[in-house]
């Protein structure tokens, strides 16, 4: 036990001694050891060739998109033209349409009489319909090309920003252009070494070019800029023409539709006209069929008072013609052969005096009845009447005596 405490013991007595002595009595033993000497320059040229970079980006892509607002003015354009186009066509057709409506009117007016075609009031409606067609469509046009104004006014700020920013880009290149300038006049004035002028002088060549880049950049952005704005102001004109005709179109519509309205109202005007006019027909034509069927029923009593003589009747005037053939002389004689009449020549004149009294009465009430009649029904309520005239006629016919 007591040799491994003197073992260990001697073990813990052991020190490590590091030396930190200098290797190398001074720093350029230290440089000539480890490379050599190396003189630093300075250079800014990755950190340019990246800034020059980003903005070639940007410059491309406002290119880019200059080209793209070229095209879309473009299409615009298109679109304006073809609705110009339309307005055009639809205020032709207005116009047809107001020269139309004057020929019917005239044409109406010289006429006043027969119904209106139906085929002109169908074509009439429909070209008031594809009038209404094309307002909506115009109004719609309206709406999209003011759309579109307003996304090429924000593109429009959108590129003005840009140019601001490309503004002041273009102030810090000027700044280094001055700072580099001063360099050199420093460079000059010291005499430094040749390398480093040359190096001066190439980033002025860059910054220089960069520079007239930029210039240009900013040039083509206002031109650009310019012709956006024109183009604006050509399609807000447009607008404001398509607009008018939009408000002419409307006053046209208002104006066909007073038209129509007074249309309705002459044809019904124009109706009534005829349905009067056919009434007074009617009754003209019912007055003289009934003035007819008067003229035949009297025909038709005539026809049958003229009917055959009865046996009384034949008697009677035998008696008379004895009469007449006897002589003058015979006074007494002749008045006692007029004292003695018949009985059947007695009940034939009576019966004859009878019908004739009652053939004026009846024909005097049938001609008030068929006055009245008349006023009242017109055509439909004589016929019945007539019916049963002709009826009552044929039963107060009387039976023909057989000889």
């Amino acid at each position: 036990m007591d040799e491994s405490q003197v073992v260990y013991g001697a073990k813990s007595d052991v020190r490590a001694e590091i030396d930190m002595s200098a290797p190398f009595e001074s720093v350029k033993e230290a440089v000539c050891r480890f490379g050599g000497v190396g003189y630093w320059k300075p250079s800014n040229k990755p950190f340019e060739n990246e800034q020059h970079e980003v903005e070639e980006i940007t410059i491309e892509k406002l290119e880019e998109q200059a080209t793209q607002l070229e095209n879309d003015l473009i299409l615009k354009k298109k679109e304006t033209l073809d609705l110009l186009e339309e307005l055009e066509s639809t205020r032709t057709f207005v116009e047809d349409l107001k020269m139309e409506i004057r020929k019917e009117i005239s044409e109406e007016d010289k006429e006043n009489i027969g119904y209106p075609k139906e085929g002109k009031s169908v074509k009439f409606v429909e070209d008031f319909k594809q009038a209404e067609r094309d307002l909506s469509r115009t109004s719609k046009g309206i709406y999209k090309i003011r759309a579109s104004m307003e996304i090429f006014n924000k593109k429009l700020e959108r590129i003005r920003e840009r140019l601001k920013q490309n503004s002041l880009k273009m102030s810090s290149v000027e700044e280094r252009l001055s700072q580099t300038r001063q360099r050199l006049q420093a460079s000059k004035d010291s005499n430094m070494d040749e390398e480093d002028g040359n190096e001066i002088l190439k980033e002025l060549q860059i910054l220089n070019s960069e520079a007239e880049e930029f210039r240009k950049m900013g040039e083509t952005a206002k031109a650009e800029i310019l012709r956006t704005v024109s183009k604006i102001e050509r399609r807000t004109a447009k607008i404001r023409t398509a607009e008018s005709k939009g408000k002419i179109l409307k006053q046209v519509k208002e104006a066909t539709e007073e038209i129509k309205s007074t249309k309705f109202a002459l044809e019904e005007v124009l109706n009534s006209m005829e349905a009067a006019k056919r009434e007074e027909a009617a009754e003209k034509w019912g007055w003289e069929y009934g003035k007819n069927m008067e003229y035949r029923r009297q025909k038709l009593v005539g026809h049958e008072a003229a009917a055959p003589p009865s046996i009384g009747q034949i008697l009677s005037r035998k008696l008379f013609l004895q009469e007449e053939l006897m002589p003058s002389g015979t006074v007494a004689e002749k008045g006692f052969l007029k004292g003695k009449v018949s009985l059947a020549q007695m009940l034939g004149k009576q019966s004859r005096d009878m019908s004739n009294c009652v053939k004026v009465e009846w024909r005097g009430s049938d001609r008030n009845q068929s006055s009245r009649k008349r006023k009242k029904s017109g055509m439909a309520g004589r016929l019945p009447f007539l019916g049963k005239q002709n009826d009552n006629q044929k039963r107060k016919k009387p039976t023909p005596i057989l000889k």
